[in-house]
């Protein structure tokens, strides 16, 4: 039986430490995989490691959690049992994501400021949590989640297929030799960095007027 991989880490950036102290939860990052081995991590993230700003659906692994360095990263993970058929829906919808053409971008102020009730969802724009519900949710398993949608409430919901809990590098069937790619690593000279930086928030800003607009046109 093919099982889909939730993974809860405790990630080595500011930014997650910043959102653990905001939510007084020892886990800030969600990553999904479909192999037990966890060669590839899905999720939302930064792109590079030095640009928290530029971010979206991406591919990782176990060393970008730690941020390429040699630093233990504490870890929860889930295997959640699935059927043939929702494992491929669950490989579908990530392709999908990949292919898309307007790209899916990781928004930081939701996962700072639009907490509780008043999460909003912005137009092609997700946070690492909300992409691991959606791909349960695309496997057809049945989540009880609240408007939080909470690191520590999916874990609570997850318990069940807990397999694993502790330091990456214990986890057995964990390979110790990968290496973090080359792209992640990458810097960009100072002008450059701060021109993508400012092209990525004017697309978050207009997707966000895209979501207000839709709502509204809702209401009418």
């Amino acid at each position: 039986m093919p099982h889909i991989y939730i993974v809860i880490s405790c990630t080595a950036s500011r930014v997650g430490k910043a959102i653990r102290i905001l939510t007084r939860y020892p886990y800030n990052h969600v990553s999904v995989a479909f192999s037990e081995k966890l060669e590839v991590l899905h999720t939302f993230a930064r792109f590079r490691r030095r640009n928290t700003l530029i971010g979206g659906y991406t591919q990782e692994n176990i060393r970008s959690l730690s941020l390429g360095e040699e630093r233990p990263v504490l870890v929860k993970i889930y295997a959640v049992p699935v059927s043939e058929e929702q494992f491929q829906s669950v490989k579908e919808y990530v392709r999908s994501l990949q292919e898309d053409k307007d790209g899916y971008f990781y928004n930081l102020l939701v996962a700072f400021i639009f907490r509780g009730s008043s999460r909003t969802a912005l137009y092609k724009t997700m946070t690492c949590m909300d992409f691991a519900v959606q791909c349960l949710r695309e496997g057809g398993i049945a989540l009880d989640l609240q408007h939080s949608q909470s690191v520590c409430e999916l874990e609570q919901i997850l318990q069940p297929w807990e397999c694993y809990g502790g330091e990456i590098n214990d986890y057995p069937f964990v390979d110790k030799t990968t290496v973090i790619g080359s792209e992640y690593m990458k810097k960009d000279k100072l002008l450059k960095e701060a021109a993508l930086t400012l092209r990525h928030m004017r697309m978050l800003l207009n997707r966000q007027r895209k979501a207000k607009k839709a709502e509204k046109d809702q209401k009418k």
